[in-house]
């Protein structure tokens, strides 16, 4: 049987604790105030077998906040009536809880049978019926018993038992989570903590998170459903020992996950239904308590789209909170009024980690949350993704829930129908809508096209440049992606110089400008060490400077000439003339002046200074004060 986790609900002494005590033989009342007042204070806890487990709750109203921790994490309902009240004020507040919870299956236990008469208890039966038509419980067993005697108690576990086996399995998910219900210490041990587990599986020795403190701890020991063991899952009640916290340092409400994947946060995103009962509407900007999970924190309801959710109406709202706490998509959760306290409405949450939302943008607001509320899995990860931009893999399991294994696969689909990107980047796996690469290539286009437009003797751009143009605000990582995968599609080429260009753009020159450039060219190359300057070529073709420097750019660009002080170019040719000289220079000697470079090149100290810095920075020679001596490229000339 799959570890099943069955809550009372019903109003204060109507029996639940005796009903508890009469299945599993455990007093969950452990509390010597309780024992002393004979009512249930905080959540108690029992097993029936080692695979079914019950949390008692309070049904006294003041202790509805314990009553809501306690129901928040179980798989089925034992909904309490006691026979000589019926239905009473907290057997409809818990009933409303359970089912604000989604709470989805269970059974109805009419205790105390033998303080009233059968027409009576005839009665209450028929008055159990009609308060649960229409709800999942309706059609459910009714089974009336005495705690005391153990008149009907055989046949409540049988139905227990059968319940039980309707579970449908827990997913495990991709993270570990448990919301803390109990915290105490163990002398010898240390702290420990219980509560149900929610999703994925832990192991002793595993490290953990406590949340929103944010401390990591070792897993020492761990006892699941009663038992020591050494790991428990989803669906199972956890006790955990944490002895590398002080038992002060963790509280009911905190989470226990695995490290790094959930995040704290003082706001939610969600869907509300407000009770058809609620004494009166959710305002906008209601104070109410919020309890998800095993906490309670006081916030604010911002309605979306709209100014109240009338009783029995949905609505958007986003919770602003007063306190860090940590939820996940989908967790179900009571609003309950702040003075006085009134279970009123409940919902889930559509985003456990959203931006804080302006009145302005409330219609796409609204808008976005209905969609992502009812989405499949495939556009769940498409609209994670357009949220963030940009996600890990690690980050879609957590908004997603999903296991890996689906996750994965999903990526494969999305990736090969060209709906995400995914890529390496800081040593982690990443992914994004392809609509966002789509959105770079274009501007990137745009921006070599304009580029060529202005220059059409330029070979390409540089690369920062132009980047900085169509990569707007996306990170550097994304960018430098994005423009490897245009360079490998073809939509734009990487030249030497790192220069970018349009992949079928190329330098196109009328006749009168290649017979211009050859003559230039063929100039550069007979001036050798001594080559006319920028000013002299001009003046000799008749053309301003700046037309001159476009078409010997057009030689920088192919690769026949450098520039190496604004207005000197050098012919590779020479370049490379100049660096064989170094050498048979350096054969006769271990270290060169300027003086010494000058003799061995036959030059000027104008031309002289560029070059020789050129082959500083090429690592042909090392500067060493005023002297040069072979750089390590020398020797694999």
């Amino acid at each position: 049987m799959r570890p099943v986790i069955i809550g009372t609900a019903g109003h204060i002494d109507h029996g639940k604790t005796s009903l508890v005590k009469a299945l599993t033989g455990t007093n969950t009342d452990r509390l010597k105030e309780e024992q002393e007042r004979g009512i249930t204070i905080d959540i108690g806890f029992a097993f029936l077998t080692d695979d079914i487990a019950f949390i008692d709750v309070p049904g006294h109203e003041r202790f509805i906040k314990n009553m809501v921790a306690g129901v928040a994490t179980v798989d089925f309902v034992c909904l309490v009536v006691a026979a000589d009240d019926g239905i009473m004020p907290q057997t409809r507040e818990h009933f409303d809880i359970v089912r604000l919870l989604g709470v989805e299956d269970g059974l109805v236990a009419v205790t105390k049978i033998d303080m009233a008469d059968p027409e009576w208890v005839d009665m209450v039966e028929a008055d159990v019926r009609d308060f649960v038509r229409g709800s999942f419980l309706e059609g459910r067993p009714i089974v009336r018993v005495d705690s005391l005697s153990g008149r009907g108690i055989d046949g409540l576990k049988a139905e227990i038992l059968a319940l039980a086996g309707r579970k449908k399995e827990a997913p495990q998910g991709p993270i570990f989570r448990l919301p803390v219900d109990r915290v105490f210490s163990v002398k010898g041990f240390g702290t420990v903590v219980t509560g149900s587990a929610l999703s994925g599986v832990v192991a002793v020795e595993d490290r953990l998170e406590v949340l929103p403190r944010g401390a990591v701890v070792r897993v020492r020991g761990i006892e699941s459903q009663g038992q020591k063991a050494e790991s428990a899952s989803a669906g199972m009640r956890v006790a955990l020992n944490l002895p590398q916290i002080a038992v002060d340092e963790v509280e009911r409400g905190d989470v226990i996950a695995t490290p790094g994947r959930l995040r704290p946060t003082f706001m939610l995103d969600a869907e509300v239904h407000v009770l058809e009962r609620s004494p009166s509407s959710l305002k906008q900007r209601q104070r109410v308590r919020v309890h998800v999970g095993t906490k309670e924190v006081m916030g604010r309801v911002v309605i979306l789209g709209r100014d109240r959710i009338e009783p029995g109406e949905d609505g958007l709202v986003q919770l602003r909170l007063e306190e860090r706490t940590v939820a996940s998509r989908l967790d179900r959760f009571v609003l309950r009024r702040y003075s006085p306290p009134l279970t009123i409405a409940g919902g889930r949450v559509l985003d456990a980690n959203p931006a804080k939302h302006r009145k302005r943008h409330s219609e796409a607001v609204v808008g976005a949350l209905r969609s992502f509320g009812g989405t499949g899995e495939e556009d769940l990860v498409l609209k994670i993704l357009e949220k963030t931009r940009i996600a890990t893999f690690e980050e879609l399991l957590t908004g997603t829930g999903m296991p890996a294994s689906l996750l994965d696969d999903l990526i494969g689909r999305l990736t090969t129908d060209d709906l995400v990107v995914e890529f390496e980047a800081k040593g982690a796996r990443r992914l994004c809508r392809r609509v966002l690469y789509d959105d770079f290539a274009q501007a990137l286009g745009t921006a070599l096209g304009e580029f060529h437009a202005r220059n059409p003797l330029k070979a390409g751009a540089k690369r920062g440049e132009i980047l900085a143009r169509a990569a707007k605000d996306l990170p550097d990582f994304l960018a430098r992606h994005f423009l490897e995968m245009a360079l490998a599609g073809g939509q734009a080429k990487s030249l030497a110089g790192d220069l970018l260009a349009l992949h079928d753009f190329e330098v196109r020159l009328d006749r009168r400008q290649r017979l211009q450039l050859d003559v230039m060219e063929d100039e550069l190359r007979r001036g050798a060490f001594e080559p006319p300057d920028l000013a002299a070529l001009a003046s000799a073709h008749a053309m301003d400077e700046k037309a001159a420097r476009q078409l010997l750019q057009v030689l920088v660009d192919s690769g026949k000439a450098l520039n190496l002080d604004g207005k000197i170019y050098f012919h590779s040719v020479i370049v490379a003339e100049g660096v064989a000289r170094l050498k048979t220079a350096f054969a006769e000697r271990s270290e060169l002046t300027m003086s010494d470079f000058r003799l061995a090149v036959g030059t000027t100290r104008k031309y002289a200074v560029p070059l020789l810095n050129h082959y500083d920075g090429q690592g042909y020679t090392v500067r060493r004060g005023d002297v040069r001596v072979p750089g390590p490229r020398l020797s694999e000339t």
